[in-house]
């Protein structure tokens, strides 16, 4: 198990993650768990200019398992404690090679 602490700045992710892309070439099984996001109610912009998300994509080719929190943000995009709508799983975590994981 490796942990990583950050204020979860782009490079900061960006270097995380080149690390992880390593290991995997290497030949080691890596499951990478994050729970970070913006807390905000409609869906940010993508980033335009992200050191971390080429990171991520190389990760994942390398065979790493990226497996994100849902968003979290639910009541904050307008949604009722009963209801699936609006999502608030954007940007890299709607990915469909990744993992979302949530929980009611």
């Amino acid at each position: 198990m490796l942990a990583c602490r950050t204020r979860f700045y782009d490079s900061e992710l960006a270097v995380i993650y080149d690390h992880l892309t390593d290991l995997a070439k290497g030949g080691l099984r890596i499951v990478a768990t994050n729970s970070f996001g913006l807390r905000v109610g409609a869906p940010p912009a993508p980033p335009t200019d992200s050191d971390f998300l080429p990171a991520l994509d190389d990760a994942i080719r390398a065979g790493v398992l990226a497996c994100f929190s849902a968003g979290n943000y639910h009541l904050l995009a307008g949604g009722g404690p009963d209801g699936c709508e609006p999502t608030s799983i954007w940007l890299h975590k709607c990915r469909a090679d990744v993992l979302t994981v949530g929980t009611c």
